[in-house]
């Protein structure tokens, strides 16, 4: 089976900082820029790669409205404008709180990656998120959202069973299209997992 475009680069930067003694995890938007920083100097004499970029800029607002605006990685081809990738990241340190909404913004990013491959006709979509906090993938959480993340391993649509009340009057946003499975990975020190999406 051939590996996709996005997931051999994101492949290839986990590889690059397992094997760079300077590099460290601190937050979302250090990730962020040193996902940046990898893709242009990997794929930048053909692409162009944008952080932060706003879903009005490439496709028309009336035609879809969008669960989120920006999109943390934007990759788009110099010659071949309709080529474009998206990648969404998320970082949760071992000092963040309120864990079943945070697991919730996780669901929202896929479906924000489902919307745009869909209604803007991304090529591909990826998600990426990597954690030191033990809660998010272990735990004795057998019901609600917890157990998706600890226990299935599968991405799907929320219900209010697996919410907390105040989520409930924003249930739209965690409607996926489809389910996705996932697998926790330990990065080389053992000091965080990590899984990818592909949509």
């Amino acid at each position: 089976m051939v590996k996709s475009f996005l997931q051999n680069l994101i492949d290839k930067f986990i590889s690059n900082i397992k094997n760079d003694s300077d590099f460290e995890f601190y937050n979302e938007a250090g990730l962020q820029h040193e996902v940046l920083y990898f893709l242009r100097k990997e794929i930048g004499l053909k692409y162009k790669v944008y952080a932060e970029k706003n879903i009005n800029t490439i496709h028309s607002p009336k035609k879809a409205d969008f669960v989120k605006k920006e999109i943390d990685i934007y990759i788009q081809n110099k010659i071949n404008p309709k080529e474009k990738y998206a990648i969404e990241l998320k970082y949760f340190s071992a000092n963040h709180n309120a864990i079943p909404r945070l697991m919730s913004h996780i669901i929202v990013d896929i479906k924000f990656l489902e919307e745009l491959k869909k209604e803007a006709h991304f090529n591909e979509c990826l998600f990426l998120i990597f954690t030191p906090k033990r809660i998010f993938y272990k735990g004795t959480g057998q019901r609600g959202i917890y157990k998706i993340f600890q226990h299935t391993n599968i991405i799907k649509s929320l219900t209010k069973s697996d919410t907390p009340d105040f989520l409930h009057e924003s249930m739209e946003k965690f409607t996926l299209k489809k389910s996705y499975k996932f697998q926790w990975k330990v990065y080389s020190d053992n000091s965080h997992r990590y899984f990818t999406v592909l949509i």
